[in-house]
Protein backbone atom coordinates (compact mmCIF):
# COMPACT_ATOMS: atom_id res chain seq x y z
CA UNK A 1 0.00 0.00 0.00
CA UNK A 2 1.53 3.42 -0.51
CA UNK A 3 1.38 6.25 1.68
CA UNK A 4 -1.45 8.42 0.00
CA UNK A 5 -3.52 5.07 0.18
CA UNK A 6 -3.27 4.60 3.66
CA UNK A 7 -3.96 7.86 4.40
CA UNK A 8 -7.32 7.85 2.39
CA UNK A 9 -7.72 4.58 4.26
CA UNK A 10 -7.62 6.45 7.64
CA UNK A 11 -9.72 9.33 6.97
CA UNK A 12 -12.68 7.02 5.47
CA UNK A 13 -12.53 5.08 8.74
CA UNK A 14 -12.33 7.99 11.14
CA UNK A 15 -15.30 9.86 9.43
CA UNK A 16 -16.98 6.44 9.45
CA UNK A 17 -16.45 6.14 13.16
CA UNK A 18 -17.32 9.42 14.27
CA UNK A 19 -20.05 10.94 11.86
CA UNK A 20 -21.50 7.37 10.88
CA UNK A 21 -22.35 6.43 6.90
CA UNK A 22 -25.70 6.70 5.74
CA UNK A 23 -26.46 3.45 4.57
CA UNK A 24 -24.79 1.93 7.71
CA UNK A 25 -27.41 4.23 9.90
CA UNK A 26 -30.21 3.35 7.96
CA UNK A 27 -28.88 -0.40 8.14
CA UNK A 28 -29.24 0.18 12.16
CA UNK A 29 -32.76 1.55 11.64
CA UNK A 30 -34.13 -1.07 9.95
CA UNK A 31 -32.48 -3.86 11.87
CA UNK A 32 -32.94 -2.46 14.96
CA UNK A 33 -36.96 -3.28 14.60
CA UNK A 34 -36.38 -6.73 13.86
CA UNK A 35 -36.90 -8.64 16.57
CA UNK A 36 -34.07 -10.57 19.12
CA UNK A 37 -30.71 -10.01 20.74
CA UNK A 38 -28.05 -10.94 20.55
CA UNK A 39 -26.75 -8.54 18.04
CA UNK A 40 -23.71 -7.22 15.84
CA UNK A 41 -22.53 -4.35 17.81
CA UNK A 42 -22.15 -1.96 14.26
CA UNK A 43 -25.37 -2.62 12.29
CA UNK A 44 -27.90 -4.52 14.82
CA UNK A 45 -28.00 -7.32 13.33
CA UNK A 46 -29.73 -10.05 15.04
CA UNK A 47 -28.39 -13.34 15.95
CA UNK A 48 -30.73 -15.38 17.21
CA UNK A 49 -34.29 -16.30 17.25
CA UNK A 50 -37.10 -15.42 13.80
CA UNK A 51 -34.92 -12.50 13.38
CA UNK A 52 -31.73 -13.97 13.02
CA UNK A 53 -32.52 -17.21 11.51
CA UNK A 54 -34.31 -14.61 8.59
CA UNK A 55 -31.29 -12.47 7.71
CA UNK A 56 -28.83 -15.51 8.04
CA UNK A 57 -30.99 -17.15 5.04
CA UNK A 58 -31.65 -14.11 3.05
CA UNK A 59 -28.50 -11.70 3.32
CA UNK A 60 -26.50 -14.41 4.95
CA UNK A 61 -25.45 -12.56 8.43
CA UNK A 62 -23.69 -14.70 10.83
CA UNK A 63 -21.62 -13.74 13.59
CA UNK A 64 -17.89 -13.50 12.68
CA UNK A 65 -15.72 -16.34 13.10
CA UNK A 66 -12.89 -13.85 14.59
CA UNK A 67 -15.12 -11.76 16.98
CA UNK A 68 -18.69 -13.35 17.59
CA UNK A 69 -19.29 -9.52 18.72
CA UNK A 70 -19.89 -8.34 14.91
CA UNK A 71 -21.64 -9.75 11.60
CA UNK A 72 -19.47 -11.25 8.60
CA UNK A 73 -21.67 -8.79 6.38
Amino acid sequence: MTAEHEEDNAEFWRMTLEQGEKSLRFIRRVFRVVPNSPRCYLCFAPFAGIGGRVLRVTREFAPSRKNPNFCNG
